[in-house]
């Protein structure tokens, strides 16, 4: 039932997190860590980014590790499923508010 409803959607983290979408920069060395939110320590890396986008979508409230720039990382949750163009130009803001505003606005939002 959810992989059908977030049929070529990608998850957007909370406005804690600044609505990041998942992304392909949020991969560690190993792999992408993906689950049901919360995501745990013990939890297996997914070697690709595909892979990990399809079991998201499978999860009640899927959740990842951002293991962005540097040995940081960061536990996000979905809050939102928004289409591929959206999540393009959430991507493409630099500014955490304009991003979080630009979330709020948008209308096609699946939970």
């Amino acid at each position: 039932m959810f992989k059908q409803k977030r049929q070529n959607r990608i998850p957007v983290s909370t406005k804690d997190t600044f609505c990041i979408p998942f992304n392909i920069h949020q991969k560690a060395r190993n792999g992408y860590k993906v689950s049901e939110n919360p995501v745990k320590p013990a939890i297996e890396f997914t070697a690709t980014y595909e892979e990990a986008l399809e079991k998201l979508r499978s999860y009640n409230i899927a959740g990842w590790r951002d293991y962005g720039k540097g040995n940081t990382q960061s536990a996000r949750k979905a809050v939102g499923w928004v289409n591929l163009d959206d999540a393009k130009r959430l991507l493409d803001g630099s500014d955490d508010t304009k991003r979080v505003a630009l979330y709020e606005s948008l209308t096609d939002v699946v939970d």
